[in-house]
C-alpha cells in the first residue's frame, strides 16, 4: 500500500492511497473533504470518496474503472476542540456485476480527538 494525505490549494482536505494485490492488481482509493464554517463551533464538511480498479476482474464481478463511491454530509458542533457530536448524512454507490446499487446512511456519533 503506497499513500498520501494534505491539503491541497483551497484547503481541500485530500486523502490518495493505492494498494497492490498478491496477484498484482492494482487498486485506488481517493476521498476529498472540505470544511466549511458556520461559526467557530458549528462545522459542515461535505465529502466524496471513490474507489477505483485499474484492470477488470471478471470472475470477481469487477470492472476497471470507479467500482464504489461515497458522498455526503457530516454535520458536527465542537463542544471543545477534544469532543463534538456529529450527524452524517450520505449514499453509497457501488457497481456490480449484474448492474450498481446504491443505499442511504444516517449516522450519529461522538467525535473524540486525544
Amino acid at each position: 500500500m503506497f499513500g498520501i494525505r494534505g491539503l491541497a490549494p483551497y484547503a481541500y482536505d485530500v486523502d490518495l492511497a493505492a494498494f497492490v494485490r498478491s496477484d498484482g492488481r492494482v487498486f485506488a482509493r481517493t476521498r476529498v473533504e472540505y470544511d466549511l464554517l458556520f461559526t467557530n463551533r458549528l462545522i459542515a464538511k461535505p465529502f466524496v470518496g471513490v474507489d477505483w480498479a485499474a484492470r477488470s476482474l471478471p470472475a470477481e464481478g469487477i470492472k476497471a474503472g470507479a467500482t464504489s463511491s461515497e458522498w455526503g454530509l457530516n454535520l458536527r458542533y465542537e463542544i471543545t476542540r477534544a469532543v463534538s457530536p456529529y450527524l452524517e448524512v450520505g449514499r453509497q454507490w457501488q457497481r456490480e456485476a449484474g448492474g450498481s446499487t446504491s443505499v442511504n446512511s444516517v449516522r450519529a456519533g461522538l467525535r473524540l480527538v486525544l
